[in-house]
């Protein structure tokens, strides 16, 4: 049974399969969800309840920025766990992110999906080691 839930906000249909796949390797225990329309995440997350939130901040037709500034606005959803991965870098915004209460502010081609799980796997207190 999946005990943890994480949901991955990506526009990139190949990036969530990879994300996906990685994941349910090293943690098999937690279930992955991910969101293609970012104009209906803010109703997925709540109706998902995840445990922690992987969100990018390049999206079509949207930014990532936003949608972490509305988490962080609505009562229901202010104190979720976010980690932002993405491939966008700029010192602003990784400070604005951590301003606004993420965890994490990692790039996809500097984190391998076994470090990735690891992250995920301390701060979901899982208490399982990463082989």
């Amino acid at each position: 049974m999946k005990n943890k839930k994480i949901f991955l906000i990506e526009d990139d249909k190949d990036q969530i399969e990879l994300y996906k796949m990685a994941l349910e390797m090293f943690l098999p225990e937690i279930e992955i969800v991910a969101c293609l329309e970012p104009e209906k995440v803010i109703e997925q997350i709540k109706n998902q309840k995840p445990d922690l939130i992987l969100l990018d901040l390049i999206l079509k037709n949207y930014d990532g920025m936003d949608i972490l500034e509305d988490l962080r606005k609505d009562d229901e959803l202010k104190d979720l766990k976010v980690i932002v991965l993405t491939n966008l870098y700029k010192e602003s915004l990784k400070d604005r992110a951590l301003e606004l209460g993420a965890l994490g502010y990692w790039l996809k081609t500097e984190i391998l999906p076994k470090e990735l799980a690891q992250q995920i796997s301390k701060m979901l207190e899982l208490g399982n080691e990463i082989q």
